[in-house]
This record gives structure tokens, C-alpha cells and sequence, in this order.
């Protein structure tokens, strides 16, 4: 099986999510799975994926959610955005030929809508209270 890994932040911590990431790497490789992640810039967690040798791709999507006083207008421009960087993490599955989509945030949307686009089961690791620990929305509200 082969499973695209959608990771949060480039790494610059390497906590937390990255690490949580990379230990679900673990797991999965043990397991027999090839594993592909898309990062949405380089950094950290890019360079010890690239060390490890597995296949990545930067492609610069942003995060659905934000501050509850983010201007309405910046977030349109998000959300447009993440539309097309949608597109084109779909063309990566599909290059990649993957079977599963994995998402490491519920902060990032990008990953489930390229798994509809192409007709792929998408599991959301969801480690986060949006609001209630970061007060903040999705694009699309609460």
C-alpha cells in the first residue's frame, strides 16, 4: 500500500506534529507501507524526510483555519488559494500512485479535498481543538 502523508508545518520545532509524523512514518514503513508526504515549504522536517529517503514534495498550501478577527478578504484569498494547491496535491497522488490519503492536522484542508477529487479513502489525524485551545475558525466557520 502506498499512503501520502499531509504534513502540517515545515518543522521548524521538530515537535509535536512533525515528530508525531515521523513516528506514524515509523509505524507504517514497519508495517510494509510506502509512505510519500507533502510539506507546504521546505525546513527541518523536509531535510530528515530527504535523510531518510523518502519521496516528498514541497507544494505551499495554507492551513483552513485562523485568528476569529482575520480579515475577510485575506481569508477569500486563502481559501481560492488552497483550491488550485488542491489541484495540484492531487496530481501528486495520483503521480505517486497512492491508495490512501493521511492528513497529520485538522489545521489543513487541502489533503481531504484532493482525496475526493480522486475518488481516495482520506483519514484526518485530528490532534487539535481548533478553538477551545488556539481560538481560532475554520475558513468556513465553526
Amino acid at each position: 500500500m502506498k499512503v501520502c502523508l499531509i504534513a502540517a508545518c515545515p518543522g521548524t520545532d521538530m515537535r509535536g506534529g512533525p515528530r508525531s509524523l515521523l513516528e506514524t512514518i515509523d509505524a507504517l514503513q514497519k508495517q510494509g507501507v510506502e509512505c510519500f508526504v507533502l510539506v507546504p515549504a521546505s525546513g527541518r522536517l523536509l531535510e530528515e524526510l530527504n535523510s531518510r529517503g523518502i519521496p516528498t514534495a514541497v507544494i505551499p498550501y495554507k492551513r483552513w483555519v485562523e485568528n476569529l478577527n482575520y480579515p475577510t478578504w485575506k481569508l477569500w484569498r486563502k481559501v481560492v488559494w488552497n483550491l488550485f494547491m488542491a489541484v495540484a496535491i492531487a496530481r501528486q497522488i495520483r503521480q505517486w500512485q497512492c491508495d490512501l490519503v493521511y492528513t497529520n492536522t485538522i489545521s489543513i484542508g487541502v489533503g481531504a479535498l484532493a482525496a475526493v477529487l480522486l475518488g481516495k479513502p482520506h483519514i484526518w489525524h485530528i490532534r487539535e481543538f481548533i478553538y477551545e485551545d488556539h481560538a481560532q475558525g475554520f475558513d468556513f466557520g465553526r
